[in-house]
Parts: structure tokens; C-alpha cells; sequence
């Protein structure tokens, strides 16, 4: 399993529709003064839709076809070899299982020349769920803990503390 990271993810976003804003203090040459912006920005209502539609475009171009309606897992085979490769993507984060090594760097090359990925390697955070697999790489276990932790102190409970 590997997770890929995506740096600026809405940055490589183009917008849907014409966005405007206010020029920020301090940069202000008149006032009133806005700006036509050219790409999806962080913090835009549309960045994560404009982003999903992106990401989608770039794999079906590379040959992906989509597993399910929300296109959020994505799979290529090829039938006569049984290599294939599943991308399960989440926002701006994806998880790739494969066996097809060949193909996966082609896909890494691919996405690339498009905008700035990186292959994290081994999956071993996901989400706030950590991964680890055993000595022989048979079995993958996860673990929720820190997630767990985070609930119980926002609910007050300190996950630390001895049971008495």
C-alpha cells in the first residue's frame, strides 16, 4: 500500500466558475480594490469540488475508470495478467494498493508532469489511523488510539490517567 500526497492539492485546481475577491490590507492600491483569481484557493467554498474534478480528470486520462458513484475509489486491470491497481482517495489524500509495479510508476510519472505528488511509501497514517503490518508483510493492522485520545479529552476524560 502506498499513500500518495498531493503539496497545494487546490492550487493545481482550475476554477468552475469566475471567483472574485477582496484585495487583502496592505496591498491595497485603491480602495475597494479586488482580484479575479486564476486558480482554486484554500479556504474557497468550491476548492474541494473544483480539486475531486481535477483529480478525477487526470485519472481518467491515465486510463482509471471510477469503482463507484462518488468517485472516490478508482481501479485499473488488466485482465489477461490479473495486475490492477485500486486508488481509494479521500479530499487530497489517496491510498494505492497494487500489483502492477510497472504501471503504478508510469502513473507516478504521469501525475508528475501535472503537479506536485509524492509517494509517501508504506502506508502508515491514514485519516488519524495508524498502520503497521507484521514481519512478513501478510497482515495490516490499524489503530485508532490517537483518535480515541483526541475524543476523550474533548470530552473532558483524560485517556492518560490510571483506572482506580
Amino acid at each position: 500500500l502506498h499513500h500518495l500526497d498531493f503539496v497545494g492539492a487546490y492550487l493545481y485546481s482550475p476554477l468552475a466558475e469566475e471567483l472574485y475577491m477582496w484585495a487583502p490590507p496592505g496591498v491595497r492600491k485603491y480602495k475597494g480594490e479586488c482580484w479575479k483569481v486564476l486558480s482554486s484557493i484554500y479556504g474557497a467554498r468550491q476548492a474541494g469540488a473544483d480539486w475531486a474534478k481535477h483529480y478525477a480528470g487526470l485519472l481518467r486520462e491515465f486510463g482509471f475508470e471510477p469503482a463507484n458513484q462518488e468517485e472516490t475509489v478508482w481501479f485499473m486491470r488488466d485482465a489477461k495478467t490479473s495486475r490492477m491497481i485500486i486508488i481509494a482517495t479521500y479530499v487530497d489524500d489517496s491510498i494505492v494498493a497494487e500489483n502492477w509495479p510497472s504501471k503504478f510508476n508510469a502513473f507516478m510519472q504521469f501525475l508528475e508532469k501535472k503537479i506536485e505528488v509524492t509517494d509517501e511509501g508504506c502506508l502508515q497514517w491514514y485519516l488519524s489511523v495508524r498502520y503497521c503490518y507484521n514481519l512478513d508483510k501478510t497482515r495490516l493492522m490499524a489503530y485508532q488510539a490517537s483518535y480515541v485520545e483526541k475524543v476523550a479529552r474533548t470530552f473532558g476524560l483524560d485517556p492518560d490517567a490510571e483506572k482506580g
